[in-house]
């Protein structure tokens, strides 16, 4: 199973979507499944670095899948 990013990650969406990936990642995932994303910013890349630094920090790689 992996954390589905949703389809729409601008910044007025970054912090909603980084929470609910780091409880994801807290709770053992280790992969970002980008599929649904159809629209984004830079604020997705910060979230994903955010998701790596948190996923390291426990120790385990996070893998990125379906990136567009």
């Amino acid at each position: 199973m992996s954390f589905r990013v949703p389809s729409r990650v601008l910044l007025d969406d970054a912090a909603v979507v980084l929470q609910q990936g780091s409880v994801a990642i807290a709770a053992g995932e280790r992969e970002v499944d980008l599929v649904d994303v159809t629209m984004s910013d830079s604020s997705l890349v910060a979230c994903l670095l955010a998701w790596r630094r948190a996923a390291q920090a426990s120790g385990a790689p996070l893998s990125v899948s379906n990136p567009s």
